[in-house]
């Protein structure tokens, strides 16, 4: 059993229709690659050409940063990618196979970013999409993400988003920092 894949007696396996998270290994490289290319796909013809994540190796992405990918019925239906950089903890990559969208699954995988935010001493988490990933842009600030502007990062085509993990008095987020 390799590190992080359930076995078929796990308690973690999910029952069918439930999606199971987990470390992604060097073997998943190709699928990673394969549902990032068919969840970024119908961007292409909109943005004007290839997103960033549909250009990068996966087998070097898996290799250097947390990956984490959810598995239903021993398919990868998604894929999450965090890192650190200067302006603290990041949403790198965030994925879902077309046929496995809108059924919450970026939300969970958005859930699992901000656990690990919180568990790295962490209380806030940023991300980046291109302007006109609307679809994007809507599932962020659904969940909390204001855009902001960050100094070091002025790229006309992007949106950059940042949520507070910090609770407020009644156990609510606090809007972060202008």
């Amino acid at each position: 059993m390799s590190a992080g894949r359930p076995s078929e007696s796990d308690p973690r396996r999910a029952a069918p229709g439930r999606y199971t998270l987990r470390a992604a290994d060097a073997a998943d490289a190709g699928d990673v690659s394969a549902l990032v290319h068919a969840a970024y796909a119908h961007y292409v013809p909109r943005i004007g050409g290839l997103p960033g994540p549909m250009q990068e190796d996966y087998a070097e992405v898996i290799a250097a940063r947390a990956v984490t990918v959810a598995e239903r019925d021993a398919a990868i239906a998604g894929v999450l990618v965090l890192g650190e950089d200067e302006q603290g903890f990041a949403v790198e990559n965030l994925a879902v196979h077309p046929g496995h969208q809108r059924q919450g699954l970026g939300s969970r995988l958005l859930e699992q970013a901000e656990s690990e935010a919180l568990a790295r001493g962490f209380d806030s988490l940023h991300l980046y999409t291109h302007r006109l990933m609307s679809e994007n842009r809507a599932l962020y600030s659904r969940r909390g993400y204001v855009e902001y502007e960050p100094r070091a990062h002025r790229h006309a085509a992007l949106v950059y988003m940042r949520k507070s993990l910090r609770k407020g008095p009644a156990g609510e987020t606090q809007a972060p920092p202008a």
